[in-house]
């Protein structure tokens, strides 16, 4: 049996509250980040514009990354909130009694072997207890201070609180409904009532309400005659009469075919005099 100095055992001791502060900082991180994730995601899905508007704008400005908005800003600070409230309880528990649940090994002899240390004990019998746990500390563990449930489920939550952000992100989810100016079309969309009294809005509107209802246009009785050439620069002409009554006169409201026909610019001679020539024959109605 081996006998140990007190000092050993104070030095073990701050080693087993060290490893509690630890394993109370990841329980504490992972509250955390679940309670900022809630607050982010019922801050998203509130849908009061004073929870989206930007703040600290100045200090991102000259950078590329965008300002948070107020409800990132509340998730944040819930979230410091949450993790040092957790530290806090999790490190005032005795770090002794704490780790003699977690490693039944050293139950009992550990807070004795703290008790006697406090009170200077140096006698045979305390340091041979001090070496008895000194051995049984190397066969402990410290991971068993983790609440594996507990560690479980913050991660299961936290993924599941993550892709809702997403998701509201992706959809607009939004439990304020539309604004008090809007109003509900047939399929889900919300449509400005301003935008549809107003025409120079460029807020997009309802087809329907633009179009109005549709109707059936009745037919013309007025017969029109075309003509097309059949290849460019007035070659080959060949006058076809695309009348629609087969019944109607031919020659009320012919075109004439040379005058209507197109010719490529780089093939016209005098393009100038001709369009001078088009136009005098344009005004005059008597035959040349």
């Amino acid at each position: 049996m081996s006998q140990e100095s007190p000092d050993e055992v104070r030095r073990a001791l701050a080693a087993v509250r060290r490893e509690q502060y630890k394993a109370a900082f990841v329980h504490a991180s992972l509250e955390a980040v679940t309670v900022a994730l809630g607050v982010h995601l019922l801050a998203g899905v509130a849908g009061l514009p004073t929870l989206d508007a930007e703040v600290f704008t100045a200090a991102f400005k000259p950078t590329q990354i965008p300002a948070p908005d107020v409800g990132a800003v509340l998730a944040v600070v819930a979230g410091l909130i949450t993790a040092l409230t957790g530290f806090g309880i999790r490190a005032r528990r005795p770090a002794a009694e704490a780790f003699e649940t977690a490693n039944p090994e050293v139950a009992t002899a550990l807070r004795t072997a703290r008790d006697a240390v406090g009170d200077d004990r140096d006698d045979p019998m305390a340091r041979a207890l001090y070496g008895d746990v000194l051995d049984s500390l190397t066969e402990t563990s410290s991971v068993r201070l983790l609440d594996r449930t507990r560690i479980v489920a913050a991660v299961a939550v936290a993924f599941a609180l993550s892709l809702a952000s997403v998701q509201t992100a992706v959809v607009g989810l939004d439990l304020a409904g539309p604004p008090s100016d809007a109003t509900g079309v047939g399929d889900g969309s919300v449509t400005d009532r301003t935008a549809v009294d107003d025409p120079s809005s460029t807020v997009l509107r309802d087809g329907d309400e633009l179009l109005g209802e549709p109707t059936d246009v009745e037919a013309g009785s007025e017969n029109l005659t075309a003509s097309v050439g059949s290849s460019p620069g007035g070659e080959g002409e060949s006058v076809r009469d695309y009348d629609r009554d087969a019944g109607a006169d031919p020659d009320a409201g012919s075109v004439d075919a040379v005058r209507a026909d197109y010719a490529a610019p780089e093939r016209v001679e005098e393009a100038e005099l001709v369009r001078r020539y088009a136009r005098e024959l344009g005004g005059n109605d008597t035959d040349v």
